[in-house]
C-alpha cells in the first residue's frame, strides 16, 4: 500500500507541476501572439496597393488560375514559388478580397514572433530574454512594411521557414536527430519563399561556434560541423544559381567602392532606424554622391565602428555575438539589391525583417547585462515594447492605400518621382485622367528617363483616345527600359485600338516574354488572335 500511495503521490505532484508549467508557458506565449495581432488587426481592412500587388496578384495569371508554373518561372525577377503559392491559396478561397491576404500576413507575423520565442529559449535557455526579444520583434515599426504590405509576404514566409529550420537544427543537435532532415526541408522552403534565406548556413555556423559545437582546434568537431552543414550547402548553391539567373539588374552598374560605401550607409541606416524608430518611409533614395566625401557616409562609417567596438567589449557574451552576427549575415543579401528599375535605393524597411531578430537579441542581452537587476530590465524593456507598439500601430495607417502611402513618401522626400508616379497611377485607376497626367508629368520633370512614368503618361493619352501621343510616350518608356512588360502591353493596346492586330500580337508576346504571368497580356493576346482571323 505504501508503494501504491507513494506512486499516486508522485503522479499527482507531476500533474500539478505540469499544469503549472503549462499555465506559465501559456501566459508567456499569449502576449507574444496577441501583441502583433492587436497592432496590425486594422490592416485587414486595407486594400491592395498599385505597387507590386498588381504585378504579383491582380495581374498574375499563375495566381489567378492556380497554375503550377510558379515553380519554374520568376516573378518576373525573383524566384518565389512558395510565396506565389500562398497567394494562390488566398485567391482560391477568397478571390481578390484583400481581407484574407492581409489576415494571412498578420498570422504569419504572429507565428514568427512565437518561433523567435521558441528559438531563443532553445539557444539561451532563458525565457526572459526570449520573451522580450519576441515582443520587440513583434512590435518594432521597422517591420510594419513587411506585415502591412501584401507583396512583402515573401519576407514573412521566408522568415517562418528560416526560423523553423533553425529550431529543428538546434533540436537535432540536442539529440533529436530524426528532425535534421526536416531542418533541411524548411531551409529549402525558406529559399523558395525568398532566396535571401540562403545565408542560414552561415548563421548556423555562428550558432555552433558560440555554442561550443565548433572548435578550430578540434579536428573531430570540425568534421562533425561539416557533416551537419553539408546538406544545407547543396541546395544553397542551387538557389544561388537560380537567383543569379533571375536578376535582370545587378550592382554591376555601381563600382565596387560604391557598393561598399553604400553597404556601410545602408547598415548604419538600419541601425539608426532600429534604435531611433522615427521617419519611416516606403522609399529611401541613395545618398548623392556615393563617395567618401559625403558626410552621411562618413557618419555611417563612424556609427558602424562605434557599434563594432561595443560588440567587441561584450565579445565574451556569446549570445550578444550571435545577435550581432545574425544581423550582419541576414542583412548582407540586401547589399546586392540597391538597383531598382526606377533608380538606386539605399534601403527598404522590409529588408530589415530577418536582421531585426538578431539586432533585438543583441539589444536585450546587452541591456540585461548593463542593468543586471531583472526587475529594472523588465521595466525598461517593457516600456520600450509599449512605445514601439504605439509607433507600429501609428505607422501602419499609411499602408491603407497607395495614395496615403506615397503622400507620406512625398512628405519625407518631396522630390520622389516614384511617389508622384504611383499616386498618379491611383488617379488613373479611378479614371481621373487630368490629375493623373499632371502627376506623371511632374515625375518625368524630376527624372526625364523614368520609364514607369513615361508608360503611365502614354496610358493616359491612350485612354483619352490620343493614340499618337500614347505611342510616342510608350516608345520612350521602352527605350528607357526594354524590360518593362506593362509598356509593351500598353503599346499593344494602342495598336489594338488602331486595328493593327499583328503589331498588337507582337507587343503582347513581348510583354509575356518578360512576364509570363501577365494576366491582361494573356487575355488580350487571345482576343487579338481572334480579331486577326475574322
Amino acid at each position: 500500500m505504501f508503494h501504491v500511495s507513494s506512486f499516486k503521490f508522485h503522479v499527482s505532484s507531476y500533474i500539478v507541476y505540469s499544469s503549472k508549467v503549462t499555465r506559465k508557458t501559456f501566459l508567456i506565449i499569449l502576449p507574444v501572439i496577441l501583441l502583433p495581432v492587436l497592432i496590425y488587426a486594422r490592416t485587414a481592412s486595407y486594400g491592395f496597393l498599385s505597387w507590386d500587388d498588381n504585378l504579383l496578384i491582380g495581374e498574375n495569371y499563375s495566381v489567378l488560375n492556380f497554375s503550377p508554373s510558379v515553380f519554374w518561372t520568376y516573378d518576373p525577377e525573383l524566384y518565389i514559388p512558395m510565396t506565389l503559392l500562398s497567394f494562390q491559396i488566398n485567391y482560391a478561397f477568397s478571390g481578390a478580397n484583400p481581407f484574407w491576404f492581409h489576415i494571412t500576413n498578420v498570422v504569419l507575423h504572429a507565428g514568427n514572433a512565437l518561433l523567435v520565442y521558441i528559438l531563443i529559449t532553445l539557444i539561451l535557455k532563458n525565457k526572459f530574454t526570449a520573451f522580450f526579444t519576441a515582443l520587440i520583434f513583434a512590435a518594432h515599426p521597422i517591420n510594419t512594411e513587411a506585415v502591412a504590405w501584401v507583396s512583402a509576404r515573401k519576407e514573412l514566409l521566408s522568415a517562418f521557414f528560416f526560423l523553423g529550420s533553425f529550431i529543428c537544427y538546434v533540436k537535432a543537435g540536442n539529440g533529436i536527430r530524426k528532425i535534421y532532415s526536416l531542418s533541411v526541408i524548411f531551409f529549402i522552403l525558406a529559399m523558395m519563399s525568398k532566396v535571401t534565406a540562403i545565408v542560414l548556413p552561415a548563421v548556423l555556423a555562428v550558432h555552433d561556434y558560440t555554442n561550443g559545437n565548433f572548435n578550430a582546434n578540434s579536428k573531430a568537431k570540425i568534421i562533425s560541423f561539416m557533416r551537419r552543414i553539408a546538406l544545407f550547402l547543396i541546395p544553397a548553391v542551387i538557389f544561388a544559381v537560380i537567383a543569379f539567373v533571375g536578376k535582370s539588374q545587378a550592382v554591376a552598374e555601381l563600382t565596387i567602392i560604391q557598393v561598399l560605401l553604400l553597404a556601410a550607409r545602408s547598415a548604419a541606416f538600419y541601425l539608426q532606424k532600429f534604435f531611433v524608430p522615427l521617419n519611416f518611409s516606403a522609399i529611401y533614395p541613395a545618398p548623392d554622391p556615393i563617395s567618401i566625401g559625403n558626410p552621411a557616409i562618413v557618419f555611417s562609417i563612424i556609427t558602424i565602428t562605434t557599434l563594432s567596438l561595443l560588440a567587441f567589449v561584450f565579445r565574451k557574451n556569446r549570445f550578444a555575438i550571435l545577435g550581432a552576427c545574425w544581423f550582419v549575415i541576414t542583412l548582407s543579401p540586401s547589399f546586392l539589391a540597391y538597383m531598382r528599375s526606377n533608380g538606386i535605393s539605399m534601403a527598404a524597411d522590409r529588408y530589415a525583417y530577418m536582421p531585426s531578430i538578431g539586432l533585438t537579441l543583441f539589444f536585450v542581452v546587452i541591456a540585461s547585462a548593463i542593468l543586471k537587476n531583472r526587475k529594472y530590465s523588465s521595466a525598461f524593456i517593457g516600456a520600450i515594447v509599449i512605445l514601439l507598439s504605439f509607433a507600429a500601430f501609428s505607422r501602419s495607417k499609411v499602408w491603407a492605400n497607395s495614395e496615403a502611402l506615397f503622400t507620406d513618401v512625398l512628405q519625407k522626400n518631396p522630390s520622389s518621382y516614384v511617389a508622384y508616379n504611383n499616386i498618379g497611377n491611383e488617379y488613373l485607376r479611378k479614371g481621373d485622367l487630368d490629375d493623373a497626367r499632371i502627376l506623371f508629368e511632374k515625375a518625368i520633370s524630376l527624372k526625364p528617363d523614368f520609364a514607369d512614368a513615361l508608360n503611365s503618361l502614354g496610358a493616359v493619352y491612350g485612354k483619352a483616345g490620343k493614340y499618337d501621343m500614347a505611342e510616342e510616350y510608350i516608345l520612350k518608356a521602352i527605350e528607357s527600359n526594354p524590360n518593362l512588360a506593362d509598356a509593351h502591353f500598353n503599346l499593344g493596346g494602342v495598336y489594338f485600338m488602331r486595328n493593327e492586330f499583328e503589331k498588337a500580337i507582337g507587343k503582347y508576346k513581348a510583354a509575356l516574354k518578360i512576364n509570363p504571368h501577365h494576366e491582361h497580356a494573356l487575355r488580350q493576346l487571345k482576343i487579338a488572335n481572334e480579331k486577326l482571323v475574322q
